[in-house]
């Protein structure tokens, strides 16, 4: 991992509030996405979260594309999520 800037200023002050106890992996990364989950760039949870809502079909459609591009997931997976998206009553 490579830190720079104010993530690298953010990490040397994690830990020095720690006393020299590690945190496990988790712990870390819920602690440094919580300093700086606007930066977080995470795809597949966006399309999870998704909801069509009042949306039509298409509309959702368009919103699910954008962060669909940004990963590689077998046909299956993301026919899958996309139909979670759905309304229960068109899924």
């Amino acid at each position: 991992m490579h830190l720079t800037g104010k993530a690298t200023q953010w990490h040397h002050n994690y830990m020095s509030t720690r006393y020299g106890i590690f945190p496990s992996w988790t712990e870390y990364v819920v602690a440094i996405s919580g300093r700086f989950s606007e930066l977080y760039d995470d795809p597949l949870a966006e399309l999870v979260e998704l909801k069509q809502g009042s949306d039509s079909v298409v509309e959702l459609l368009d919103k699910f594309e954008t962060p669909r591009m940004r990963l590689i997931l077998p046909e299956a997976h993301t026919l899958s999520i996309f139909l979670a998206n759905l309304n229960r009553h068109l899924s």
